[in-house]
C-alpha cells in the first residue's frame, strides 16, 4: 500500500495450519492479533466465530473469506489488526497468505483446487527472472485485440469474466498475426511475447506459423499466455503445451479469477504481496514458445 506506514514483514517460517497464528514481533505491540485454529475447513463452509479479544485503538476485525466464493473460512476465528500492519494467515485448503491488514478487514484466501505446485507452475514459474518469481498480469481488464482471431478463442477467454476483448485494427493491446518468417518462431506452432511495466503486462504479440494454427485451439492457448498463464503439466488443461483442450478447465479459471479479481501484479509465491513496496517501473519482455 503506497503512502502508509507499514510494519516490517514477518520473517517467521511457514508453520502448520493447526498452530496458532501470531503477528510479526516487529509489528506494533498494540496489534495483539490472534488467529485460533478452528474446526472444519476446505474452502469455507460456514462463518467463523468472532474473537472475544478487545481490538486495539484504530483496529479492525479481520474477516477471512474464500477468494472464489466469498464465503467465510471456517478454519479460523476473526482477529483484530491495525490497517497496514503485516499479517500472515493460513487455513487448510488454501495458500498461506502474507499481506498487510486491509482497511476494511477483509482477507481473501487463494483456494487450492489442485495443490501449491500447480499454482506455482502456471502463475509464477513461466515468467521467472533471476530466480525471482512474480505474478504478471494486465493492470486493466478492458483490452483490444487484432481482428481475425476466431470467435471461439475470444469467447473462451471472455467467459472467465476476467477481461473483455474488443477487436481493433489500430494499436491493439494483443496483436495476433501469422508470420512463418519471424526470427523468434523456432517451434512448430508459435509463440507469445509480452512487454511489461513493472509486473503489469502492457502489450502482447502472438505469432503463429500458419492460418491453420490460427484457427485451432492453439490460438486460445496463446491468449491464455497473454493473460499471464504459463504452461501446465496436466493433459486436461488448455495451458498444457501438448494436449490441445478447447476450453479452460475450472482449475485454470480459479487461477485467472484470483489473479485478476483478488491479487495485484507482482504477487510472489505462494501468495505474498508484502514485497511489492513502491510501484515497480522496470521494463521487461516475457516470451513463451509452443
Amino acid at each position: 500500500m503506497v503512502g502508509k506506514t507499514r510494519a516490517a514483514p514477518s520473517t517467521m517460517p511457514a508453520r502448520p495450519p493447526s498452530q496458532p497464528w501470531r503477528s510479526s514481533s516487529r509489528a506494533p505491540a498494540a496489534l495483539a492479533l490472534m488467529l485460533l485454529a478452528g474446526c472444519g475447513g476446505g474452502h469455507g463452509t460456514g462463518p467463523a466465530s468472532p474473537s472475544t479479544s478487545t481490538p486495539p485503538p484504530g483496529g479492525v476485525a479481520l474477516v477471512t473469506l474464500d477468494g472464489i466464493t466469498g464465503r467465510p473460512v471456517a478454519a479460523a476465528s476473526l482477529p483484530y489488526g491495525l490497517p497496514g500492519a503485516s499479517l500472515e494467515l493460513a487455513a487448510p485448503g488454501y495458500l498461506v497468505r502474507r499481506t498487510f491488514v486491509p482497511t476494511d478487514g477483509r482477507i481473501f484466501l487463494w483456494p487450492l483446487t489442485v495443490d501449491e505446485a500447480y499454482v506455482r507452475r502456471i502463475v509464477y514459474e513461466t515468467w521467472s527472472f533471476s530466480g525471482v518469481q512474480r505474478l504478471y498480469r494486465w493492470a486493466r481488464t478492458a483490452l483490444t485485440i487484432t481482428p481475425g482471431v476466431p470467435d471461439a478463442s475470444i469467447a473462451a477467454i471472455v467467459s472467465t469474466g476476467t477481461v473483455a476483448l474488443t477487436a481493433s485494427s489500430t494499436a491493439a493491446d494483443i496483436e495476433v498475426r501469422v508470420d512463418p518468417n519471424d526470427p523468434d518462431l523456432v517451434g512448430p506452432l508459435g509463440f507469445t511475447r509480452c512487454t511489461t511495466t513493472g509486473y503489469a503486462i502492457d502489450h502482447c504479440t502472438v505469432v503463429l506459423r500458419d492460418s491453420g494454427v490460427l484457427q485451432s485451439t492453439v490460438a486460445t492457448h496463446e491468449l491464455g499466455h497473454c493473460l499471464g498463464l504459463g504452461h501446465s503439466a496436466r493433459p486436461q488443461d488448455l495451458m498444457n503445451p501438448s494436449a490441445r483442450a478447447a476450453e479452460l478447465t475450472s482449475d485454470e479459471r480459479v487461477l485467472l479469477t484470483m489473479m485478476y479479481g483478488r491479487r495485484r501484479p507482482g504477487n510472489t509465491p505462494p501468495d505474498d504481496d508484502q514485497s511489492l513496496g513502491h510501484t515497480a517501473t522496470t521494463r521487461r519482455t516475457l516470451m513463451v514458445r509452443d
